[in-house]
């Protein structure tokens, strides 16, 4: 069964609060989720520019630094 998917036994009935709260749940999680891979673009931007920083001083000053 995917992940985040709702099981129910055929002839059962969810309870509508249950309901809500679960969907709730779940556009919270996407939201989280969506926060941390916006964090980890941002940070894997940063860590690139500073790599390619230090590779172009170390390629115009020769190691010099």
């Amino acid at each position: 069964m995917p992940a985040g998917t709702l099981s129910i036994l055929p002839g059962q009935l969810v309870d509508p609060a249950f309901g809500r709260r679960w969907t709730v749940w779940r556009a919270r999680g996407a939201r989280d989720e969506a926060q941390f891979r916006r964090t980890v673009r941002t940070v894997a931007v940063a860590l690139l520019a500073i790599v390619a920083l230090a590779v172009l001083g170390i390629r115009l000053f020769g190691g010099a630094l």
